[in-house]
């Protein structure tokens, strides 16, 4: 698909900010980010995400999506001892940038582990003002936008990765290409990860509205520019509509 919509190249650098290391955008003022993640640390609490003014002397313009995961108290020891969400979002955002693929501009992402256990981490992205294709889609199915995600999603899944929640609210309603976000879940592609992202895609359009022809004329359009075979259609398409039924949210 036209990927005319892809990032710009970027170069991320190591920061240590009180003895935790940071991956941050080289355009990024160092005091910025220092102050952030200083005031962050001071009272986190819970999943949070806010907008921020993103900081003069920088060539990145408008605002700032900061995001802040905290450690929950079921976490145990054994989790604490793994990367965090976003450790695993921040390098997911790496990852699909360095293959041209469509999402906002990863600005700085690490997390607090003392003594080596997770406490608290934090993702920053640049805001990119768009609404999500839920939104968009809220007040009736615009069918090309869908269109063009499932031929995104095929685009991605070529190249070698799977969103893991690939459901309308963590797509942006961009143009000409829609923009992905939220790559905490990001995986691998291989028949079951393809399998997950087009169920979740398929089944929140579902709550959107699309009835069964609808998606399927939606999943055989993914097929006409997918490289890899899925599960058959039916089977895809039962799998979304369970998905659609144990979910209040698109």
């Amino acid at each position: 698909m036209d990927t005319a919509a892809r990032p710009a190249p970027q170069q991320l650098t190591d920061l240590t900010v009180d003895g935790d290391r940071l991956r941050v955008d080289a355009e990024l003022p160092v005091a910025w980010i220092e102050g952030l993640w200083r005031e962050i640390g001071a009272a986190p609490r819970g999943r949070s995400v806010s907008v921020r003014p993103c900081p003069r002397g920088s060539q990145q313009t408008g605002e700032a999506m900061v995001k802040v995961y905290h450690r929950r108290p079921a976490h145990g020891l054994l989790r604490r001892l793994r990367p965090g969400r976003a450790l695993r979002e921040g390098r997911g955002y790496e990852e699909f940038a360095r293959l041209g693929l469509p999402i906002p501009r990863l600005l700085a992402y690490g997390e607090h582990r003392p003594r080596g256990l997770h406490a608290w981490g934090l993702v920053v992205t640049a805001r990119v003002p768009a609404p999500t294709v839920a939104e968009a889609c809220a007040e009736g199915l615009d069918l090309d936008l869908l269109r063009g995600v499932l031929a995104l999603i095929a685009s991605l899944h070529n190249a070698g990765l799977a969103h893991g929640d690939a459901v309308t609210r963590n797509v942006l309603a961009t143009h000409p290409v829609p923009t992905l976000f939220d790559l905490a879940s990001w995986r691998r592609a291989d028949r079951r990860t393809r399998d997950v992202d087009l169920e979740r895609l398929l089944g929140s359009s579902m709550r959107l509205g699309a009835d069964r022809d609808t998606c399927a004329a939606l999943l055989a359009h993914y097929a006409g520019w997918a490289a890899a075979p899925t599960s058959p259609a039916e089977v895809l398409l039962d799998r979304a509509a369970a998905y659609a039924a144990g979910t209040e949210r698109p």
